[in-house]
């Protein structure tokens, strides 16, 4: 991912200079290793849940809204402000008010939503995941990595769109399987979530269950990356090739 414009304190051109991108030259690519991913486990899970209609009770079963748990300061230090280049921090001023619960909240409509630094205790970081219909992925000092976890798990990745580069940006229907939010959305981020249809919810999870390969490497569980590298690749060629 690339950030082209500036957030918060961080000044564009010191983080340009630390990301060191060119999107007319540069692919991005997914990360080899994910934690937490088992590729083998998620291939057989998808394919399942293809047949017989089982995507629908699928997402039935999904009891929270919204759900990530992660670090909104680099130390907890509110002035290093190139971490997450002011994402994370934006999250929690005007989402959480600065105040994180491990036990999360409960919308209107009656909705868990989970958006905490720490799990609660007894509740396990992948379970939480393929029991959430979205999960937020901001930068922290890496890019790309939840977006790819959540994909392997069964979440909706929420993307944080303004300026950022995703992984095969050019080769990929990112409107099929993710919510992409902008900047200015972050503070209505839990209404704009709770709002979208359940039929639109299930569009994205079936466009999921399409793609999450394109975020897989190895090629035993039917993992998409690297040929995924190529399309993107060869799109570079064609316009270097049909230039005058």
């Amino acid at each position: 991912m690339q950030r082209t414009r500036r957030f918060g304190q961080a000044p564009k051109e010191l983080i340009d200079r630390w990301l060191g991108f060119n999107p007319a030259r540069d692919v991005i690519t997914p990360a080899h290793n994910v934690q937490n991913v088992p590729a083998h486990r998620s291939d057989f899970v998808w394919q399942r849940l293809k047949s017989d209609g089982q995507m629908r009770k699928f997402v039935a079963r999904k009891q929270t809204l919204a759900f990530f748990v992660g670090s909104f300061y680099w130390d907890n230090d509110p002035q290093h402000t190139l971490y997450s280049l002011g994402w994370r921090q934006k999250i929690l001023h005007t989402v959480l008010n600065n105040v994180t619960n491990s036990s999360g909240w409960t919308t209107q409509s009656g909705q868990k939503v989970l958006l905490t630094k720490k799990l609660p205790d007894g509740i396990d970081f992948v379970q939480a995941m393929r029991r959430s219909r979205f999960c937020p992925c901001p930068a922290g000092w890496g890019f790309a990595v939840r977006l790819m976890t959540s994909a392997m798990h069964g979440c909706i990745p929420v993307l944080f769109d303004d300026g950022i580069t995703q992984p095969f940006h050019d080769v990929l229907p990112y409107q099929d399987f993710s919510v992409r939010l902008s900047w200015s959305d972050i503070p209505n981020m839990v209404n704009i979530l709770e709002a979208i249809p359940p039929r639109q919810v299930l569009h994205l999870y079936e466009g999921l269950a399409r793609h999450y390969r394109a975020f897989v490497w190895p090629q035993e569980v039917g993992g998409k990356a690297y040929h995924r590298t190529l399309d993107s690749l060869f799109k570079r060629a064609a316009k270097i090739q049909a230039r005058p």
